[in-house]
């Protein structure tokens, strides 16, 4: 064991070295891992960050079947931590099944989406009040080191799982369940967990039927 063990020799240089900030979480339901997803941020050049994430599933889908799902999404996120634009792309059982491109208008507030779902394309725009909000936009404001806000924080966000075509509300909140408890709403989508000093969810619960599915985070380097 110990001659194959020194005989081992590590490959390439980690690509997220240079990353501004890295993180790694598992998925888990009841105790039994389903899956991971990778968040990774670089410095933009101009200004701002390029948020690139990946993530994949293996989903109980009955007593005796699976789904696996995979995901992809790389941002452009401005210096106010808005989002300027985003690539998307969703994975069902090894078939593409939602591809999405979208682009920010030049006033900032209106949209462009063009790709297909299901097969079908879809390209269209949509209007916001006052931008995409991003994860980073709202971990600033909820971050240790500042006065968190009191009561509902809102803007609007863009979820390609759960509506590619438009805006969505979104509402950060404090759980005053715990000193870094935090509450998240997007659209249909409902996580609690905690915060951590960035102000970004360490370990989060997600309603799934019955069920909950846990993201908690296992590594992570840097700051975003």
């Amino acid at each position: 064991m110990k001659g194959l063990a020194t005989s081992l020799r590590g490959g390439g240089e980690d690509p997220r070295a240079g990353a501004r900030f890295a993180e790694l979480a598992v998925m888990h339901i009841a105790g039994t891992p389903i899956g991971y997803s990778e968040h990774i941020l670089w410095d933009r050049k101009g200004g701002g960050l390029v948020s690139t994430s990946y993530g994949a599933q293996l989903l109980p889908r009955g007593p005796a079947d699976l789904v696996a799902v995979d995901s992809y999404s790389e941002e452009e996120i401005d210096a106010k931590d808005l989002l300027a634009s985003g690539s998307y792309a969703h994975v069902t059982n090894g078939e593409t099944d939602t591809t999405i491109r979208l682009t920010r208008g030049k006033n900032g507030k209106t949209f462009r989406y063009e790709g297909a779902k299901e097969g079908k394309p879809l390209r269209g725009t949509f209007a916001t009040k006052a931008g995409l909000s991003t994860d980073l936009w709202f971990a600033r404001r909820f971050a240790a080191a500042a006065k968190a806000p009191r009561g509902d924080l809102r803007h609007e966000a863009y979820s390609v799982e759960a509506n590619p075509v438009a805006a969505l509300p979104i509402v950060y909140r404090m759980d005053p369940a715990g000193a870094r408890r935090a509450q998240m709403e997007l659209g249909p989508i409902r996580i609690a967990g905690e915060l951590d000093a960035n102000g970004l969810f360490a370990i989060g619960e997600m309603p799934v039927g019955p069920t909950k599915l846990v993201v908690e985070r296992v590594w992570s380097r840097g700051a975003p």
